[in-house]
């Protein structure tokens, strides 16, 4: 039950692979090649910053002055005029009545009126605008090209002859700056080669 289920899903899977690749053989510069396009989709994510209004709450302190009436004891200070005896206590002279101002204080309660500073801390409300980041993921298709090198030319057997009768030293073709092969007057010696004259 399991593998039957397997071999669908694969099945599936491979069909819609297949049908996604469109796949074309062409030839250009002697060379066939077989390019497959596929499209796929990946993801993509999209920042935008978005201007939002938001409320916040501070806090502010505020100073108000308020009236208060308490009861207070104030002194008051009366002068009266008082009769005393001059020169009572002297024997050289004759006793006589005079008068002076006497100070005389006493405390009244009253009612007075003052400024008392009560401070009070509120919460006050505040528009702000600020700037949000907002990331958007979409799906975006892509079409992946690949090109793959089949073979030559068809019906040209010029490169294929001229592959066969091309001189291989150990499936290498010779290079130029190889030695010679064969003994010449090009002046080429080895390096453990001794000329003696």
């Amino acid at each position: 039950m399991r593998a039957t289920l397997l071999g669908m899903v694969l099945v599936a899977v491979a069909a819609a692979a297949a049908a996604a690749d469109d796949v074309r053989v062409y030839e250009e510069g002697g060379v066939t090649y077989r390019e497959t396009r596929r499209t796929v989709k990946r993801p993509v994510s999209e920042t935008r910053i978005e201007e939002r209004d938001r409320t916040v709450y501070r806090r502010e302190c505020r100073t108000e002055c308020r009236e208060v009436h308490r009861d207070v004891l104030v002194p008051v200070t009366e002068y009266r005029w008082e009769a005393y005896w001059a020169g009572r206590w002297n024997p050289f002279v004759q006793p006589y009545l005079a008068q002076r101002l006497t100070p005389r204080t006493r405390w009244e309660r009253r009612t007075e009126t003052v400024q008392v500073p009560l401070t009070r801390t509120e919460l006050v409300p505040e528009t702000r605008t600020e700037r949000v980041p907002i990331v958007e993921r979409r799906m975006v298709e892509e079409e992946i090209v690949s090109r793959v090198a089949v073979g030559p030319r068809r019906g040209t057997t010029e490169s294929t002859a001229r592959l066969a009768t091309r001189d291989r030293i150990g499936g290498v073709g010779q290079l130029d700056s190889d030695p010679p092969r064969r003994a010449s007057d090009s002046g080429w010696r080895s390096a453990g080669e001794v000329r003696r004259r």
